[in-house]
């Protein structure tokens, strides 16, 4: 955790007049807070509903807030996530277009929050991006190679 002071504040001693002291200018500072880990885990931090089947494996996940004068960002991510299908308990149908017993979707996703909106930020085989704030929402997609 960060916390900083950067500009500072002015403070004046008078010798003559009703007021003798004064404290001017804007104080500033800022403050940011980041959780990550340390180094990249070999295993997902977490499985939904189970580590085993069907699941969303959430992988390294990062949490970082910044707060200054100026505004403030948050922000949200996982990386080596993956959506697995296990096709072991699944009908002929998904056994047969799928192949193989699992099948996973690699992805990374985050959310990042400032005073102008939010935004999604997201990648694997496909990108996607997009910004849902109140003046300009834009999505977009690309299939850029991995």
């Amino acid at each position: 955790m960060t916390i900083a002071a950067t500009d500072g504040i002015d403070a004046l001693l008078y010798f003559s007049g009703e007021d003798r002291f004064e404290i001017a200018g804007t104080p500033s500072g800022s403050m940011s807070v980041a959780i990550e880990p340390a180094q990249a885990a070999a295993a997902p931090a977490f499985a939904i509903p189970d580590s085993t089947g069907t699941r969303l494996e959430i992988g390294d996940f990062t949490f970082k807030t910044e707060i200054k004068q100026e505004g403030f960002e948050i922000k949200a991510a996982t990386r080596k996530s993956a959506f697995v299908i296990a096709t072991g308990q699944a009908d002929a149908f998904v056994k047969e277009s799928l192949g193989k017993k699992e099948t996973r979707v690699e992805f990374d996703f985050g959310v990042t929050a400032t005073q102008d909106g939010i935004s999604v930020d997201g990648g694997g085989p496909s990108e996607t991006g997009g910004n849902l704030d109140g003046d300009r929402p834009s999505l977009a997609y690309s299939t850029a190679p991995v």
